[in-house]
């Protein structure tokens, strides 16, 4: 039995060996390139719940992000994007732009900042965008289309709907990855299969400096390869519109890696044949320190669901709230199995 030790590094995410094309679908409506098809009704439908968010009318610069209309009532359309904290405050745009490029106002509902999705509202009056129509079926090697709507300057609309196509590469709970090749205009562009319905939203960025999603630099282009699948997303989206606020999300006050990536660590963890995610560092007073977990533990299962990676924690802890209750079992050096039920804080 190999012996791993604990590695403080970020997850490097292994894509297939796929193309990514551009073309500006305003223009051209039935695609059939790359091994992609779409219909010209499946194509605009998709088009018209995409939308862009900037921070102002006038010059939406620093920060602007795609998103997508993913629920109605009576009187307002309910757009999800990627949700940002910035010098500690929460990140709030003000305007929305269409498919055909025309200003709106946008109101503010709610950050889920755990998650990184943000929800905002415009009323119906005036608007005609369609809800995305989705889809959580999703495997891998799937073909793609990406639909986001960038600038080309600060000032002046460039080129809208601009549409990429590639694959889904790997699959995780609540996360596929892409070999579609997004700068950073591009977060928060929602990903459409061939029958034009919503998988999910662009969302994790790493770039070779280190650079991930809670980093937003100007004029920084970083790969986006990451998507929240539509699941996640409209549970995510729901629990905010319910609240109408922020939603503030439990912490269990570790950080993990996955157990393939820790062996050459100063860090010694126990031989194990299961799969697991190992805990890399524990917090002060943190609900994890005070059930016993300890950095070279391995976390083994979150309320009786096996953790295979760490994106299986992020997701079966995604929509737990402060003060929940989540059964965890972890194993310590002696190779002891351990079970506690902890509040998260």
């Amino acid at each position: 039995m190999k012996k791993y030790k604990l590695l403080y590094i970020l997850p490097i995410f292994f894509l297939a060996s796929c193309g990514s094309k551009t073309i500006k679908v305003d223009t051209v409506y039935s695609a059939d390139y790359d091994s992609f098809k779409i219909s010209e009704e499946n194509l605009n439908s998709a088009k018209k719940s995409v939308i862009y968010l900037a921070e102002d009318k006038i010059s939406p610069i620093h920060y602007h992000y795609n998103g997508v209309c993913v629920k109605e009532d009576l009187l307002y359309y309910y757009f999800a994007t990627v949700g940002r904290k910035t010098s500690n405050q929460t990140l709030k745009l003000t305007t929305g732009i269409d498919n055909n490029g025309n200003r709106f106002d946008l109101s503010y509902v709610g950050t889920d900042s755990k998650n990184e999705i943000a929800v905002y509202k415009t009323l119906k009056i005036n608007k005609d965008f369609v809800v995305a129509s989705q889809e959580t079926e999703y495997a891998k090697c799937d073909n793609i289309m990406s639909i986001s709507t960038p600038y080309a300057s600060n000032s002046d609309l460039g080129t809208l709907n601009m549409l990429r196509t590639g694959l889904i590469s790997n699959v995780y709970n609540g996360y596929f990855s892409t070999t579609l090749n997004l700068s950073i205009t591009e977060l928060g562009a929602p990903i459409f299969n061939e029958e034009g319905k919503m998988l999910g939203i662009t969302h994790q960025v790493i770039s070779d400096d280190g650079a991930k999603s809670g980093d937003v630099i100007d004029n920084h282009v970083v790969s986006l390869n990451m998507v929240m699948n539509y699941s996640m997303l409209s549970g995510i989206t729901s629990d905010i519109i319910d609240s109408g606020k922020d939603v503030e999300r439990g912490l269990l006050g570790v950080t993990v890696t996955n157990y393939e990536l820790i062996e050459g660590s100063k860090l010694a963890v126990v031989e194990l044949d299961v799969p697991h995610v190992a805990v890399t560092n524990v917090g002060t007073g943190s609900p994890a320190q005070r059930a016993g977990i300890e950095p070279g533990f391995v976390l083994v299962s979150i309320d009786n669901n096996i953790l295979n990676r760490m994106s299986d924690l992020s997701y079966y802890l995604s929509r737990k709230n402060k003060g929940d209750k989540v059964l965890i079992e972890f194993i310590d050096f002696d190779k002891k199995s351990h079970k506690a039920t902890i509040t998260l804080w």
